[in-house]
């Protein structure tokens, strides 16, 4: 299921408030039903089944005026999207990938000036020219981000210095040997802790500690799978192993239990202690058997 952001303020906008029922439908239709580029492909006789009601198109295109412009014959661009879905779109985001691929693949290249698409629109003459804030292509996002990574001049040599790059060290984010070797040093760590160990025993009695430990190693937290799903935390910088394989031994999926000869030793105490209640009850109550007799 997509999900979207809305504008819950619309509500207040003058605009939005002199527009009829169907057509405040329209509005909220064309925002949902556009790409993430922001661009609907007009498909009229689909929108009025959906929505219920028909229009007039010539006129729906002069009460969304300055909201939304035709780009092609066949296509409506939603002029704020992108400003309020996604912000600032940046390459090395990779959420805003596919928008990127999106826009080229409408042939969209940025920044853009509205005027181009003048000869698609309906009568809009109060349409902004302002370009939209913060998209480029992504071949020229690329391109930019490769002269940031020029050599830069090195300062003792001056103008005429030798210039060298310096690439920057791979982190866990970018390099799965580097999160490997993070990982599992952590959990040699903590498996060779016999305080911690011994505390995590107490929490989870008949739990097999360094076995559970294990389990999570080895079927999830070491492998790229688990990897993936730590860069999931766009905003994770460094990892808490102790906290991840803590919370790992509360999960059932890597919780392996001891046998119940090691498990059940309380039981086999309580059981022993009540043998020998009832065995001395027995020889308390054995007197008074025999002179009843």
């Amino acid at each position: 299921m997509k999900r979207r952001m809305t504008d819950v303020e619309c509500w207040d906008d003058p605009w939005y408030q002199e527009l009829s029922p169907a057509m405040k439908c329209l509005w909220k239709y064309v925002c949902d039903r556009c790409d993430c580029a922001g661009v609907w492909k007009v498909n009229k006789k689909l929108a009025e089944f959906q929505i219920g009601a028909e229009f007039d198109w010539s006129k729906a295109g002069t009460e969304l005026a300055g909201r939304v412009i035709p780009i092609s014959a066949e296509k409506w661009l939603v002029v704020k999207f992108l400003e309020f879905q996604c912000g600032t779109l940046s390459p090395e985001c990779r959420a805003h990938i596919p928008v990127y691929k999106a826009l080229e693949v409408h042939g969209l290249r940025y920044p853009l000036s509205l005027n181009e698409f003048k000869g698609y629109q309906y009568p809009i003459d109060t349409l902004s020219t302002k370009p939209l804030k913060g998209i480029n292509t992504l071949k020229e996002k690329e391109r930019e981000i490769e002269k940031e990574k020029e050599i830069d001049v090195d300062s003792e040599g001056g103008a005429g210095g030798t210039s060298e790059i310096t690439p920057s060290p791979p982190t866990w984010r970018s390099s799965f040997d580097v999160y490997l070797a993070d990982e599992t040093a952590a959990y040699n760590a903590l498996r060779t802790d016999e305080a911690w160990i011994a505390k995590r025993q107490e929490y989870h009695p008949g739990l097999d500690i360094l076995m559970s430990l294990k389990k999570s190693h080895d079927d999830f937290w070491g492998t790229v799978a688990g990897w993936e799903n730590k860069k999931a935390t766009r905003k994770l910088k460094v990892i808490d192993w102790k906290r991840t394989f803590v919370n790992a031994l509360s999960q059932r999926m890597n919780q392996v239990w001891k046998p119940r000869a090691y498990t059940a030793a309380s039981e086999v105490e309580e059981e022993r202690r009540r043998r020998m209640s009832e065995e001395a009850m027995e020889r308390k109550m054995a007197p008074s058997r025999g002179g009843s007799a």
